[in-house]
């Protein structure tokens, strides 16, 4: 498997699996519907916190563990963090030309406009359009991270989602 595919697949296992779980006690309890645009985005809104927490948690400890050394190949292997230190990347990154407009580039190749404008900004969403509604969520999101995101994190690992779903409940209110 190669290191990219294998990334994706602990990416996948350790943190979009727990959330999958969650979504799916949330759609057994009839609390979470994903034709209901309000509600996905408020379930989105909510759980965001913690998935950028588990990202981070996954990139710190994949960043620290050991990589085996590839057979016959000298100067594999070892600790990604400290692998970039003693061997980086060799050659500049590639740029774009200056001016270059790659949505333009993409419409013009797919002969359709391409949605500039996310489909929920906060002009158009009602849900942050108004400013009780923001700090609705932030109350939702404090009242789910309180004062350790670890500790709202692993309860999301354990399934225990009471704390999660009454943040959700209390941003919906």
């Amino acid at each position: 498997m190669q290191i990219v595919e294998r990334f994706n697949f602990e990416i996948n296992m350790r943190v979009l699996a727990p959330v999958r779980c969650l979504i799916n006690a949330m759609e057994r309890r009839r609390l979470l519907s994903k034709e209901e645009p309000r509600q996905v985005y408020a379930f989105s809104l909510v759980v965001q916190p913690l998935v950028q927490y588990g990202l981070d948690l996954l990139h710190r400890s994949w960043n620290a563990h050991r990589i085996s050394a590839r057979k016959g190949c000298p100067g594999t292997g070892g600790v990604p963090n400290k692998r970039v230190c003693t061997h980086p990347h060799p050659g500049a990154q590639a740029q774009l030309p200056a001016g270059v407009d790659m949505a333009a580039l993409y419409e013009a190749a797919n002969q359709e406009p391409l949605r500039r404008v996310p489909e929920y900004t906060a002009a158009a969403e009602p849900l942050l359009a108004h400013p009780q509604l923001r700090a609705q969520r932030a109350a939702a999101v404090a009242a789910i991270v309180g004062p350790d995101i670890g500790a709202a994190w692993m309860e999301i690992i354990a399934c225990n989602y009471a704390r999660f779903i009454h943040a959700y409940l209390t941003f919906l209110g």
